[in-house]
């Protein structure tokens, strides 16, 4: 199982896988941001180019490894919890009112 994660071009509006190779074997990638929020050189709105390759692609790409833990040492699951309580109990009534409230 591969451990690397990659995240890449933050608040871009469109990022496209195109037809073209790069000289490193990976695909060309066409990245398109709002006019406002672009963080391509210049201010430029739209590039394409290899992720790994293009300099200009460079401080928009982060490359990260997962950090996995040890089986043992997620947290317990314990027994459940104690269930809900049934509400308020009611004052048991007397015997005379029981009486007379069959009888009527």
């Amino acid at each position: 199982r591969c451990d690397v994660i990659i995240h890449l071009f933050e608040d871009a509006q469109k990022v496209c896988v195109e037809e073209g190779i790069c000289d490193c074997g990976a695909q060309i990638v066409a990245v398109e941001y709002k006019q406002d929020k672009s963080k391509l050189p210049g201010g430029v709105a739209e590039l394409s180019g290899c992720v790994f390759c293009a300099s200009y692609f460079t401080p928009l790409v982060e490359k990260h490894r997962a950090v996995t833990r040890p089986p043992g040492s997620r947290a317990p699951r314990g027994r459940g919890g104690r269930g809900r309580s049934r509400g308020k109990p009611k004052p048991p009534k007397d015997k005379m009112a029981q009486l007379a409230a069959y009888f009527v």
